[in-house]
């Protein structure tokens, strides 16, 4: 049996890549997204592609700080593809939030973004505000995702975006970008995705879902009503990104209470 092991483009052994590809009898792809890819950019043919998205373990609901300060949680290793640079600008302008970081991801694939990284959150005077874990075990970093209100990256590439995939299974909203397979891995009511390489875009969604996490009965609810269930039988649930587009809140039909259904009201009708 012939095996190909993928490396993103742009990596040194790009050319390696390609001489193992055109020897494999098959190739594993991770998503929809990266099989097009293999076939365009590799000439890899359709019928050697075949497609085995990753799964996820079942996962312990996220219960959300609950302080009145918006845990943020970043995933992955920290080289130029997972766009921290981008994150960080985008932070910066948000200095008026009540917000932490963690960023849990290997620094010693590239050292140089790494310091990069190190340096941007120095000179944005962030410091106090941004914890860089380096790579954590993974009881830690299940703690972490227990831990948070919220997950964000600004991804530049996905082949199929793993760490998305287990902050939704934690039951967090995320915030990301609409690269690579992103857009197949993160469901349409399980956040929101900008366009990549826009700490601006970045920034601007991080208030709209601050606000709803504000709300520690609406956390839950969002988890029961969104995330576990996106779409309820009588079809009034929404989702966070609906909901954020007509600029309204989401509430329950009876507080303290387990609702049929979601209702929208217009921001300032219902009590948050």
């Amino acid at each position: 049996m012939r095996a190909a092991v993928i490396i993103f483009p742009g990596s040194n052994r790009e050319r390696d890549v390609c001489a193992a590809l055109a020897r494999a009898m098959r190739v594993v792809a991770t998503s929809e997204t990266t099989a097009r890819h293999l076939a365009v950019d590799y000439a890899v043919p359709a019928d050697r592609i075949v497609v085995a998205r990753p799964g996820t373990d079942a996962a312990p609901r996220a219960g959300g700080s609950g302080d009145g300060i918006v845990r943020l949680l970043a995933v992955g290793a920290v080289v130029p593809r997972k766009g921290y640079d981008v994150l960080i600008a985008a932070l910066a302008g948000l200095a008026d939030l009540p917000w932490r970081l963690s960023i849990a991801g290997d620094r010693g694939r590239d050292p140089q973004t790494a310091a990069r990284l190190d340096e941007d959150i120095a000179r944005r005077k962030l410091n106090e505000r941004i914890v860089v874990l380096g790579a954590v075990p993974s009881p830690r970093l299940a703690e972490l995702y227990v831990g948070a209100d919220l997950f964000v990256l600004a991804s530049r590439f996905e082949g199929y975006g793993m760490a998305y995939a287990e902050a939704i299974a934690h039951g967090l909203p995320v915030i990301g970008t609409a690269t690579g397979a992103t857009s197949d891995t993160v469901p349409y009511g399980a956040g929101i995705l900008v366009a990549p390489d826009d700490p601006v875009a970045l920034a601007a969604a991080v208030p709209g879902v601050y606000r709803f996490l504000l709300n520690k009965w609406y956390f839950d609810e969002l988890y029961n009503f969104v995330f576990v269930r996106p779409t309820l039988a009588d079809g009034d649930a929404v989702s966070v990104r609906e909901a954020l587009a007509l600029g309204r809140v989401v509430v329950a039909s009876a507080v303290g209470e387990r609702p049929a259904a979601a209702r929208l009201f217009p921001a300032g009708d219902a009590a948050a």
